[in-house]
């Protein structure tokens, strides 16, 4: 019974954005039919968002094998990391030279929080509110039509990844939908999780 309230609280969590994000997608599909080329700051949530992308699947692979979690978890996690993944690359894809990859950036998550089945989750969690936060910030500010369906399609994913989580925490879930968020808070707080090869 606990199980099935706490997964009613989640989807509850994440009706609003997955609403917001199903309107944008509703009033772009016209522009579904043409390629993103991104404008002016547009490119920046495009950027930040397969940084931010790259540092939650690094987590999410590491979270697939930890000792910490059960098998069970383990496999929620592993199918995470696999959607993240696809989203990485389509994010990607769009950055041409400015693409991301690792050898660029070195993912670091603190051992501490791999040991730890309440930490993981709970760093999980705060990820994916920081990217529903980004992508909620870019529907809003976004100029080119595509490049919004984009960001609005990575929103509803990442609701739906926020009450997955959610669910696996346990307990009384937040009822709060997230804000949109800056691209330069967002960025602050991923960049502790990164760092330059060989530095």
């Amino acid at each position: 019974m606990g199980i099935t309230l706490n997964r009613v609280r989640s989807l509850c969590l994440a009706l609003p954005v997955a609403l917001i994000a199903l309107a944008v997608v509703s009033s772009s599909a016209g522009a579904q039919q043409y390629r993103p080329e991104p404008q002016g700051d547009d490119i920046a949530y495009l950027q930040l968002g397969a940084v931010s992308e790259l540092v939650t699947l690094e987590l999410f692979r590491s979270a697939a094998h930890s000792k910490a979690l059960g098998a069970s978890e383990k496999g929620t996690f592993k199918r995470l990391a696999d959607q993240t993944a696809k989203g990485w690359i389509k994010l990607n894809s769009l950055l041409g030279e400015g693409a991301i990859s690792r050898e660029i950036f070195t993912v670091k998550i603190p051992a501490g929080v791999l040991k730890s089945r309440a930490k993981t989750v709970a760093l999980a969690t705060r990820f994916e509110k920081l990217l529903a936060g980004l992508y909620l910030g870019g529907v809003e500010s976004t100029i080119d039509p595509p490049t919004r369906l984009l960001i609005g399609r990575h929103l509803t994913t990442s609701a739906r990844d926020l009450s997955v989580l959610e669910d696996l925490r346990g307990g009384r879930p937040s009822m709060l939908a997230p804000k949109p968020l800056s691209v330069e808070y967002v960025g602050e707080q991923f960049e502790r999780y990164l760092a330059i090869p060989g530095s």
